[in-house]
């Protein structure tokens, strides 16, 4: 009798936990505390592609818009989601507080009092990383290799933009559209390609020089 009192208890008690381990990860689903910039970043470490400025950008206007739009069409201060707008558009950081969502950048401060549970759940989606992460998967990308390597004397110039880094085999995210891409290295021929990469699209130019 005593054993299975014990059992019955054990049971229960496993029973709490797993409800209120469940709640704790449902309450961290409605929480955001985030700078878009470093996401952007994170992505780019772990997935090793470089996301270049115009993909970056992109990325946050999406979000930005997504946000802008559901805000205004639930009533919320135009002036504040046109300012929290600008704030997810420069990586700026945000924040879910009581009530709402705060951010902060470059152009200031901005502050959206979100009445509806239903909005605040689905602008906090919005802002998660891993929402930002399938926005810039859906990016095409353009791996560069470049041989022979050592050194690394090259200049590489996608679209105008060079990264901080020129990498013998570096991919790059950009937006969908036409690709210009050369490759300079002294006392060799340019290494050229032009193209147009589409959503999703993956790529690769080999450039012997």
């Amino acid at each position: 009798m005593t054993s299975s009192w014990a059992w019955r208890l054990s049971w229960r008690l496993r029973a709490l936990l797993i409800i209120l381990s469940a709640g704790a990860t449902s309450a961290r689903a409605q929480e955001v505390d985030v700078t878009l910039e470093k996401v952007i970043a994170q992505w780019s470490a772990e997935a090793g592609i470089i996301v270049t400025p115009a993909a970056a950008e992109a990325a946050l206007k999406d979000v930005a818009t997504k946000i802008s739009t559901n805000a205004l069409k639930a009533g919320v201060d135009p002036v504040e989601v046109a300012k929290f707008a600008t704030v997810i558009e420069q990586g700026g950081y945000v924040s879910t507080v009581p009530g709402g969502i705060v951010g902060e950048g470059d152009a200031g401060k901005a502050d959206l009092r979100l009445g509806g549970s239903h909005l605040y759940a689905e602008i906090v989606s919005t802002l998660q990383p891993k929402y930002v992460f399938m926005q810039l998967y859906q990016f095409p990308t353009l791996t560069v290799l470049v041989e022979p390597v050592p050194p690394v004397d090259f200049v590489i110039e996608i679209n105008g933009w060079r990264p901080r880094e020129a990498k013998p085999d570096g991919t790059y995210a950009f937006e969908p559209g036409e690709i210009d891409l050369i490759v300079t290295r002294n006392n060799r021929p340019d290494c050229t390609w032009k193209g147009r990469l589409e959503a999703g699209q993956k790529f690769s130019v080999s450039c012997k020089m």
